[in-house]
Parts: C-alpha cells; sequence; structure tokens
C-alpha cells in the first residue's frame, strides 16, 4: 500500500531560497515519518525561481540520487513554466553528478518542453 503525501505550494511567485528549504525539510520529514511519494502541488503557483526550483528540487534529487527521486517524487503544475524551471534545476544537478542516462532523460524531458511537445501528467 502506498503512503502519499501532498504537499501543496502557496499562490504566487516563489523565489526564496529559504522558503524551498523549509518545504523541502517537510518533504524529507514526511519520508522518514514513512512516506513512500510525495507529490508537490504547484497548480496554483505563478513564478517558480530558479534557486527555489533548485532548492527545492535539485537538493532532493542529490539527496534521493536520481532514481529513488524520479520514484517518490511528483509534480502537479498547471504552467509549462513551472515545469521548465524545475527541470533546469534537475538538469543542472545531474549535469554536476556526471550520470549521463538520467541526464538524457531530464535533457528530453527540457527539450520537450520547451518546444511544447509534451503532455503534462497529470499525477
Amino acid at each position: 500500500m502506498s503512503n502519499t503525501t501532498e504537499i501543496k505550494l502557496p499562490c504566487g511567485d516563489l523565489a526564496s531560497r529559504h522558503s524551498a528549504s523549509v518545504i523541502r525539510r517537510q518533504a524529507e520529514c514526511a519520508f522518514t515519518e514513512g512516506a513512500s511519494t510525495i507529490t508537490f502541488d504547484l497548480s496554483v503557483v505563478s513564478s517558480l525561481s530558479d534557486s527555489f526550483a533548485d532548492e527545492l528540487f535539485g537538493v532532493l534529487l542529490t539527496r534521493l540520487g536520481v532514481e529513488g527521486f524520479i520514484r517518490h517524487v511528483f509534480v502537479r503544475a498547471s504552467e509549462d513554466h513551472i515545469v521548465l524551471s524545475i527541470a533546469r534545476a534537475l538538469r543542472n544537478r545531474v549535469n554536476d553528478s556526471s550520470e549521463s542516462a538520467a541526464l538524457a532523460s531530464v535533457s528530453a524531458l527540457v527539450a520537450a518542453r520547451e518546444n511544447q511537445r509534451c503532455v503534462l501528467d497529470a499525477h
């Protein structure tokens, strides 16, 4: 049985690394308390800075590893530019770790989103 925790991000523009770290720690606590997956709901977020995306999603990717992140972290977003910001943060972190297969997957996602060919999974 899957134990999923949903974290709904606040409405508006998200830019602060500090705010992102608070949300990331909330997710890390949920994993510690037994959550098998975390779904981040960004459906009411207007904009997401690259630094916010890196602090929340990039750091989680580093801590969980690429496979752990892919298996246990899901994102619900209504705006393509939000998904692109997250994908760029992930790509940059994967570049830093030299995991070439994951880099290819993340790069393909970024390219597809930039070309508007990717359909957002409404997980």
